[in-house]
């Protein structure tokens, strides 16, 4: 039987592909381009909770993230599509959701247990959520950094993390609660029995994607939401900091002016791609839903990761000499636990006594 396939929707697939397929090509080139200070700031260092959240982001995210491609790639049907749904002709100018929902209510449509689509979009959701918690765990290190204003947090980020309690208790308690928002939107945004994955959108094309009946709860962009105000409030934070951190107290920039800054240019480009992506999935069109979501998964982690080797390229450079890049840790610690000012405190000023 004859079908008609859409045009617009076959170019909208290949966009989808294309746009995964260069997320993995991106995420690739920075794993080969920052492999040099991963080792020297990394691997050769002591395994700590800082370097675990590291490799742990940038291996699973480069795991992840390919094998999406791959996935998105291969645009064969699936072979548990039903014979009904193979065969039906589809007029362009149809509102095709109402058809969807008309099939899925008839249960004609596949069953969705046994369905190659349905199994991969619920691993890409699960996955997603496990690399998002990570992303933000690192990000929330850094506000945690820059709010904190003592030796002891800053140490979190160039000696991983603090060993006791004198960070600002008030902060760490917004953080732990925009962690628990956000993990809130992770778990309401998983997929629900009203959303209808499908490996066809448009008859004759073929990519896995969400299809958001109407009249029906949009839970994709109550997670996006979710996460994009949670990006918000971490840019506001950023950007307070920013305005205090302008200059150093000598009137010249500083390691804490520099990290303040690489943060407000991190945090803006990541709040703005969820933005973007949360603005596809209110449009709604199926075979375009998917189209920013490889870049809201990779380059959020290529940035949250770069956050962490800048952090420590910025510090190793700004020590007086090669040979105070190969400190101890008990020699680097006596450094920072110096009766020094937070106002004043800068680890480009730090000298060994």
């Amino acid at each position: 039987m004859i079908i008609n396939i859409n045009g617009a929707a076959a170019r909208e697939a290949e966009w989808v592909r294309m746009a995964y397929l260069a997320s993995a090509v991106v995420i690739t080139y920075e794993h080969v381009l920052g492999f040099e200070h991963e080792l020297q700031f990394f691997w050769m260092k002591r395994w700590s909770a800082a370097k675990t959240l590291f490799l742990w982001n940038r291996y699973y995210g480069l795991t992840f993230n390919v094998t999406n491609a791959v996935f998105f790639l291969w645009n064969h049907p699936s072979e548990n599509v039903s014979p009904m749904q193979r065969e039906l002709i589809y007029d362009s100018n149809k509102d095709v959701y109402k058809l969807w929902v008309l099939i899925y209510k008839s249960q004609h449509i596949l069953h969705r247990d046994a369905d190659v689509s349905y199994q991969f979009i619920s691993w890409l959701n699960a996955g997603a959520t496990l690399q998002t918690v990570s992303i933000h765990l690192i990000l929330q290190l850094r506000i945690w950094a820059m709010w904190g204003s003592t030796k002891t947090v800053l140490i979190a980020m160039v000696r991983e993390m603090p060993s006791d309690s004198k960070g600002n208790s008030s902060v760490l308690q917004v953080l732990l609660a925009l962690f628990e928002a956000l993990a809130l939107g992770v778990s309401l945004g998983a997929p629900k029995e009203k959303l209808i994955v499908t490996s066809q959108p448009f008859p004759g094309v073929f990519i896995c994607t969400d299809i958001i009946p109407p009249n029906s709860p949009r839970w994709p962009v109550f997670y996006y939401a979710v996460i994009l105000i949670t990006e918000m409030v971490l840019l506001c934070m950023a950007l307070y900091k920013a305005r205090l951190y302008r200059v150093g107290p000598l009137g010249r920039r500083g390691l804490l002016q520099e990290l303040v800054r690489h943060s407000v240019f991190y945090f803006m480009a990541i709040f703005w791609i969820y933005a973007v992506n949360l603005g596809i999935w209110v449009v709604n069109r199926s075979t375009l839903n998917e189209l920013a979501t490889s870049f809201s998964l990779v380059l959020p982690l290529i940035l949250a990761n770069r956050l962490l080797i800048t952090t420590k390229v910025t510090h190793a450079s700004s020590l007086p000499s090669t040979e105070d890049t190969h400190l101890s840790s008990r020699h680097f610690r006596r450094f920072f636990m110096e009766d020094l000012e937070p106002e004043s405190f800068e680890l480009s000023t730090i000298s060994a006594s």
